[in-house]
């Protein structure tokens, strides 16, 4: 009986920094670009891109895209956008 050898990948424990490539990626995706042209823009697969995000998710605790857009603004990754009506930071503070 053959056993398959399985890679260990690299984790990253909640609350640690994003690397500087994951934070280029997350602040394209947070300003409303799709992730194909993001991916395009910086030269990377699609494996790639996912395992950014994956880590990021990872990083922030969360498991979908919005919480994630949620606890970068909160954790000073990415500025909060302006809106029409005023300004978001109220809204992400509760």
């Amino acid at each position: 009986m053959t056993r398959k050898t399985q890679h260990k990948r690299y984790v990253p424990k909640p609350g640690t920094r994003p690397s500087p490539r994951e934070l280029e990626l997350l602040r394209l995706l947070c300003s409303g670009t799709p992730q194909k042209k993001a991916r395009a823009q910086l030269g990377m697969t699609s494996g790639t891109a996912s395992t950014h995000l994956r880590r990021l998710w990872y990083r922030a605790g969360v498991t979908n895209k919005y919480a994630l857009a949620i606890w970068a603004y909160r954790s000073g990754y990415l500025d909060p956008p302006r809106l029409a009506g005023g300004d978001v930071r109220q809204a992400l503070q509760a």
